[in-house]
This record gives C-alpha cells, sequence and structure tokens, in this order.
C-alpha cells in the first residue's frame, strides 16, 4: 500500500488531495497576519494620529452661521388693505392689489437668486479679502485689520490678485505684489489707480501693530462675480418643514463675527427688496392718481371760471328761485345722469391708459375699476404677472422663452380687459341715451323757462360732475397712501444670525476617528497589496494552491553560519525539523531496498545542498550508514561546505577506470557519514549520466550503504534530476519560504501529473520564525503537538550561546 503524509507526519492513504474549506474565510488566518505585521499597525497608528493632530493643530477653523425667517401667508389679502375694503363703494377691495400668494418656495427660490447675492457682495465689497501670517498659518481678519480698503471703480472680469500691505508712517503706506516687489505708495484716504481698478486705503487708528507684524497683513482682490459665485455656493437655504412658513439660512466662514455680519445683511436686503416690491403696486397707483387730478383740477378750475363770468355778465344772484319748479322731477334725472358720466370717464380714462404703449411696463391702478367683478379679476391676474415679470427679468434677458411667454400673457390680458371696457362703455352709454330722451322731453316742458337760468343750469352741472370726480380721486389717493405705510415685508427674522460656539471644520473628532480608521487601514492595504503583488511561495498554504505533491517536512530558518545544524546533542528547532524529516522517510521508504532519496528544487539558492548534508548527517546520527552523492556536476558545493579538499568524484569514475572504492571518502563529520564528490566538472554533464556504468555505481552503493542521497541539480534548469530519477527511490523537492516562485511549483505539478518522477514530496524550507499565522510561536502549524510551544523541549540558539558564555565564565 501506498502511503501520503500530510503536513505533521501522520500517514493517510491515497493521494493528497485540497481540504475542504480550503477557500473559506479563515479569521485565525487574518489575526495571525494582524499579529505578524503589528509593527505596520503601530506605526500606521502613530503617523496618522500625529497627522490629526498637526491637521487640528494648525488648520484655521471653519464656523457655521445660522438664521432662520418666516415668511407671511399672503393669500388671505393684506391687513391694511382689508380696512378701506369696506368703504370703496362701486370700486372694491383696493387692497386686493397689493396682497400676492407668497409660499415658502418661492421665497426660498428669492433667497437663492444670484441677483441678491450680487447686491450684498457689492454693498459690503465682500471681493476684498484681508488676511494675516503667522509662523505657520495664514488667517483671515475682519475686525481686527488695520486697514481696510474701499473700491470706487473696477472692471468686472478682473483676475484675482493679492498685494501686501506696509506701513510706510502714520500717514502713507506701500503695497507690494506677491514677488515682492513694491507698485504702490500711497497716503490713506487718497484715491489710488492699479491694476485698471481705483480704490483708498483708510487706517483704522483703534488696531496698533508692532515692529514684527507690519509686514503680516495682505488683501486679496477678486471681480464681483467670482466673490458671488463662491457666497452663493456656501450659503444653504433649506425648508425644515414642508407644513411651516420657516426657512433656515446658513453659511460657513473662517471669522465668525464676519459670517454674522453678511448673513444679517443678507437678510435685511431681502426683506427690504420684498418690502420695495410690494410698494411698486402702490407706488404705480399714486403716480396714476396724481396725473389725473392734475387734469382734472384744470378743468374743475375752468368751469368755475365760466360760471363766475356768467353769473356777472347776466347778473344773476339766486338762480335757485327760478329752478324750483322743475327741482322735484330734474333732480333724480341729474343724479343718475352725474353717475354715468362719472363712470364714463373713468372707463375712458383706463381704456386709455391701457391703450397707451408707454404703460405696457407699469402695474393696472386697481382701485379705480367700476364694480364689474370679471374686470377685477383681469386686473388682479395682470397685477400678479406683472410682479412676475419684473422679478423674473432680474436673472434672464427680454430674449428669453420664459419672459415671452409673460409678454404674450399680459398681453392677451391687456386685450381682454380692453374688450370688457368696451363693452362696459356700451352698455352705460345706451343707458346714458335714455336719460338723454328723458331730459329732452323735460326741457320741452320748462321751454318756457329763461334763456339764462337755463345756461346756468348747464355750467352747474358740467361743474359737479367734475367736482364729483376730483373729490373721489383725493378720495383714492389718501387711502392707497395709507395702506402703502402699512405694508410691510413678506418675512420676519426669527432667529438672528448667530455661529456655533464649536467650529464645524476641522471636527476633531470625525479627523481623529478618520486617523485611527486610516491608521489601520492603510497598513492593512499595503500587506494584502503586497500579499497580492507577491510572487514568491510565503506559506505552506501558497504550496498546496498550487500542486497536490504532499508537504513531507517544514524546515526552520537557519540561524547559524555553520552548515550543519544536526549535531547528535544538539536540542535546537531546526534540528528537530530534521529529525522529524527522518521519521516521515520511514512512511515512504517501501521497504529495506528502497534507500535511495535524491534532493532537487527548482533553482539554486533553495537550500537544496543544505537539506541533504543535515538529513544524511541525521540518518547516520541513528547508527546507519550514510552516503551522500554530489551530482550537482555543474556547481559542485557538498565538499567547500565539509571543507575537504577537491579530489576524484563520481565524474572521474564514469569517465576513467578508477575504482568505486576510491571515489568515497569519510565526510569528517560523523563516523558513518561519507561522500562522493562531483569530481571534474565535465564539457557534457548530461550525457555524462546516461553512461552504462551508472548502474553499476549505484548497485555497489545501494549494496554498502543504508541510505544513499542523491544532491542532483536543479529540475527547473536542468533535466539531470529527471535522469538521476529513475535510480531514486525518493525524490524530495526543496521550496524555499520567500524565494521559491509561485509558477515553480507548477514544475513539481507537471512532473506528479505526467509522472516524470515518481515518489514525489516537497521540503519547505527556511520558514522563518513568526513570519505569518502558522509559523509563529515555533512553527506550530503543521506538527500537532510537537513544537507548538518549546515548553522545555528543545533550546533557543540564544539560550545555546548564553550556556557556553556562562560556561566560559566559570572557568
Amino acid at each position: 500500500m501506498e502511503y501520503n503524509l500530510n503536513g505533521n507526519g501522520a500517514a493517510s492513504n491515497g493521494s493528497i488531495s485540497h481540504t475542504d474549506d480550503a477557500d473559506i474565510f479563515d479569521i485565525k488566518k487574518v489575526i495571525g497576519n494582524i499579529i505578524a505585521n503589528w509593527y505596520y499597525f503601530v506605526l500606521g497608528l502613530v503617523l496618522m494620529l500625529v497627522l490629526a493632530f498637526l491637521y487640528v493643530r494648525y488648520t484655521e477653523p471653519v464656523y457655521q452661521v445660522n438664521a432662520g425667517i418666516m415668511v407671511e401667508d399672503q393669500s388671505g389679502g393684506s391687513s391694511g388693505s382689508s380696512s378701506l375694503s369696506a368703504s370703496s363703494g362701486i370700486f372694491q377691495d383696493l387692497g386686493g392689489a397689493f396682497s400676492m400668494a407668497s409660499t415658502v418656495n418661492n421665497e426660498e427660490e428669492i433667497l437663492l437668486t444670484r441677483s441678491l447675492m450680487y447686491r450684498v457682495v457689492k454693498d459690503l465689497q465682500l471681493n476684498v479679502s484681508y488676511y494675516k501670517k503667522e509662523d505657520i498659518r495664514t488667517i483671515e481678519t475682519f475686525e481686527k485689520t488695520p486697514y481696510s480698503v474701499h473700491l470706487v471703480a473696477m472692471r468686472d472680469s478682473i483676475a484675482p490678485f493679492t498685494l501686501h500691505w506696509k506701513e510706510v508712517n502714520p500717514t502713507s503706506y506701500a503695497l507690494f505684489d506677491s514677488k515682492d516687489k513694491q507698485v504702490v505708495t500711497g497716503t490713506y484716504g487718497d484715491t489710488v489707480h492699479y491694476n485698471k481698478f481705483v480704490f483708498y486705503i483708510n487706517r483704522n487708528k483703534y488696531i496698533k501693530i508692532d515692529k514684527d507684524n507690519e509686514d503680516k497683513f495682505f488683501f486679496q482682490i477678486t471681480s464681483y462675480d467670482n466673490a458671488t459665485a463662491a457666497y452663493q455656493k456656501n450659503l444653504v437655504i433649506t425648508v425644515p418643514d414642508d407644513k411651516a412658513n420657516v426657512i433656515d439660512l446658513s453659511m460657513t466662514s473662517k471669522v465668525p463675527s464676519k459670517g454674522e455680519f453678511i448673513l444679517n445683511y443678507f437678510i435685511q436686503r431681502y426683506l427690504r427688496s420684498s418690502l420695495e416690491q410690494r410698494n411698486q403696486i402702490a407706488d404705480s397707483t399714486l403716480s396714476f392718481i396724481n396725473e389725473r387730478l392734475g387734469i382734472v383740477t384744470g378743468e374743475l378750475g375752468n368751469v368755475e371760471k365760466q360760471i363766475a363770468l356768467y353769473k356777472g355778465n347776466n347778473k344773476i344772484i339766486s338762480p335757485d328761485v327760478q329752478a324750483q319748479l322743475m327741482a322735484s322731477t330734474y333732480d333724480e334725472n341729474f343724479k343718475l345722469g352725474n353717475q354715468l358720466e362719472l363712470q364714463l370717464a373713468i372707463i375712458k380714462n383706463l381704456k386709455e391708459y391701457l391703450q397707451d404703449e408707454r404703460n405696457n411696463k407699469r402695474i393696472v391702478p386697481s382701485n379705480l375699476v367700476t364694480s364689474d367683478p370679471t374686470f377685477t379679476e383681469l386686473v388682479g391676474k395682470y397685477n400678479t404677472l406683472m410682479i412676475e415679470r419684473d422679478r423674473v427679468s432680474l436673472n434672464y434677458p427680454d430674449t428669453n422663452p420664459l419672459l415671452q411667454n409673460i409678454d404674450m400673457q399680459l398681453s392677451n390680458l391687456r386685450r381682454d380687459m380692453i374688450n370688457n371696457l368696451s363693452s362696459s362703455q356700451a352698455s352705460i352709454t345706451e343707458t346714458k341715451s335714455h336719460l338723454q330722451t328723458n331730459d329732452r322731453s323735460l326741457n320741452s316742458q320748462i321751454f318756457t323757462a329763461p334763456n339764462v337760468e337755463k345756461g346756468y343750469l348747464e355750467l352747474a352741472r358740467e361743474q359737479k360732475i367734475k367736482e364729483a370726480l376730483y373729490l373721489f380721486l383725493v378720495q383714492r389717493r389718501e387711502e392707497v397712501a395709507i395702506s402703502r405705510s402699512s405694508n410691510m415685508a413678506k418675512a420676519t427674522v426669527i432667529d438672528e444670525p448667530k455661529a456655533l460656539a464649536e467650529p464645524v471644520s476641522p471636527n476633531k473628532a470625525i479627523v481623529y476617528i478618520a486617523a485611527l480608521i486610516l491608521g489601520l487601514f492603510i497598513p492593512a492595504m499595503i500587506i494584502y497589496i503586497r500579499s497580492i503583488l507577491n510572487t514568491r511561495i510565503l506559506s505552506r498554504e501558497d504550496v498546496t494552491k498550487k500542486t497536490k505533491v504532499s508537504v513531507l517536512a517544514e524546515l526552520g530558518h537557519r540561524t547559524s553560519p555553520d552548515m550543519i545544524v544536526t549535531h547528535n546533542t544538539s536540542r535546537a528547532l531546526l534540528a528537530e525539523q530534521f529529525r522529524t524529516l527522518r521519521t516521515n522517510l520511514q512512511f515512504v521508504l517501501r521497504g529495506k531496498d528502497q534507500n535511495v532519496i535524491m534532493i532537487t528544487s527548482s533553482m539554486g539558492g533553495e537550500g537544496k545542498s543544505f537539506t541533504s548534508l543535515n538529513l544524511a548527517n541525521v540518518l547516520s546520527l541513528a547508527d546507519n550508514r550514510v552516503l551522500l552523492i554530489d551530482f550537482d556536476l555543474r556547481k559542485p558545493k557538498v565538499f567547500k561546505y565539509l571543507d575537504l579538499p577537491e579530489g576524484a568524484g563520481i565524474t572521474n569514475y564514469l569517465i576513467s577506470d578508477i575504482d568505486v572504492e576510491k571515489i568515497i571518502i569519510p565526510s569528517g563529520v560523523q563516523e558513518n557519514f561519507f561522500v562522493v564528490g562531483a569530481g571534474t566538472v565535465p564539457p557534457n554533464p548530461t550525457e555524462l549520466l546516461m553512461n552504462p556504468k551508472m548502474n553499476d555505481f549505484f548497485a555497489f552503493v545501494k549494496k554498502h550503504f543504508d541510505y544513499v542521497i542523491i544532491d542532483s541539480a536543479p529540475v527547473g534548469l536542468v533535466s539531470d534530476a529527471q535522469i538521476l530519477s529513475k535510480f531514486a527511490d525518493v525524490c524530495l523537492y526543496v521550496v524555499r519560504q520567500r524565494f521559491t516562485l509561485k509558477n515553480q511549483l507548477y514544475i513539481v505539478q507537471d512532473m506528479y501529473e505526467n509522472k516524470k518522477i515518481n515518489n514525489l514530496y516537497i521540503i519547505l524550507n527556511d520558514v522563518k520564525s513568526q513570519s505569518r499565522y502558522g509559523y509563529g510561536g515555533g512553527y506550530s502549524y503543521g506538527y500537532g503537538y510537537g513544537y507548538g510551544n518549546s515548553n522545555g523541549y528543545f533550546e533557543t540558539e540564544g539560550k545555546s550561546k548564553r550556556k557556553k558564555l556562562s560556561g566560559m565564565l566559570g572557568k
């Protein structure tokens, strides 16, 4: 029966196969890797925490400034208009022109408009920023700046630039560019021209500076457009609750007082614009009323002059006596006629106002409209749409499709209002015609009245019409003025701008947490990437993944310069591992006649000769006659490692008639340990190994020695090992940790699958202690209970040296 060995030396039937959990995540392996590379994590944590401390210490803090406003619900009309609506007579809802639905979302969009922020930036000249250099960092100054820059004129397209300020004397200063070149010398308060903009600088006499800080101040100027874009990006407008009329405003600033000042001015500028928008309708109505009052006043004055002149010419003192006869009937018709004339005059004025192209962009005065509800509704829609057009035109040109659409709607509404007025005018005219018919009938009844009294009545009638129109306009003007004075902004400040006590950046907790995470993550990624990019064997697992060939033994790292580590009295770990290898060989050598062991590798430097020497020595320690043959004919090393003189070897035997016994010499290490050197390096080593004398040679050595060990050339480089494999009963393939390439294991797998070399096993050499999980703590992985922890079973090299030193001191 054929036996295969697992890693701890126990035999198992059948061929080697991968374990079922080979690809399962191994938490012990991960923990082992972390422990093995603990210094990476310590270094990463220390480095990241130091960087985090420096970042927090020297980064200029940024503070958040918060404010809140409440938008009033305007859907029900303004309070000022409601008090006047009851007394408007045939003119309804004077305040309706001022009540516009102002939702929270609309106000939010207004707050986000560029035009509002642009006015704030220009008013406060926020495109000028002041700074001061400190030892390590540069900080922004605001209230503690010893000077202030005031812009008189500048181009909007100017590129940002920096000027350094230095005081020359109490009345003058000098400015330097970024190259420390003096570009301006001026006197405080005097206008200066530089870089196509005009400005002057004032000195803040309350800020004193010393010699050490006099050259550390500088300011930066950018265009209004750039500054507006920066501050608009920094401003955050949110509606915390859709059911409430509250808007939250916030912005960040490196100087808390500056952020509070800017946000407060921004809110006040918004409230002022809102109030100006509301007053625009009232101002337009007042302008129209004042214009009509001027005309009516002139007409009324002319009629009164005509009456006075008529009385004087006709010597009329009291025409009432002459009119008493028809007063009872004529009075009712007269009042109705006055009312109709008044309505026709108002309609005529409104039509002229609407038909005048100069009034296309003006508000229609709603307090003069007739009692027709249809016309009142049209006026309300027109004025609301006109306000919306004014707001949109702040951000878009007249060619914008949105403005063109609004203009089209305004034109349609204006046409509908004119048609409505024309219809009302026709109806009133027809009523007036019937009234005139009745007047003619009444006039015929009083035909006999004196013509003088008749002329006076006509003038008095015209006077009353003009007087009624005048009084109406005066009353409307007073009502509009009162309503305008009661107007208020659409919003109220409920939370004054205030900066938070703690900076939002840098956030110490987040920075240090991020440093801890990066301090662990970066080393983990370095270890992971290093493992991915690694092409060399690091562990037993790397071997089992690439080949089905069993690992017969694992050998530790040699720390001493001696090539022979398996002395009779040695209790070092490496010596014990060779003893374990010796034991494992008993399971793979089937029978007494199987005693030839070939040792090879992929390339030089993997420890093939080291393994051959120590395996031969450890076998000889068990009272076995052992012969080590150096068949690495191209680069023989056995004699060199044993400090033996070069002499005749296997090549001399194969090419001459020298006797076998002549080339076998003692190793000088153990009494039962013999060696055969390579001899003279031949020009054709491979062909020489095919010499028929090889059969006689191996027949002789197998008969006279208990074990024959062949130290062959690397099989990955030349084919010598494959030729010698027919003489070997078992082949040990040496791979070295952190040296042998993973791809070179395909050579082993190929020889195993194609049976190029029979009875093939792998020796994992130079396994360093604590290199990874499975090899720490005394090579515990793969040895059962053998050497997980020494507990006195073997001594370390350092302990052995201390014993020797103490012995020398005792002597």
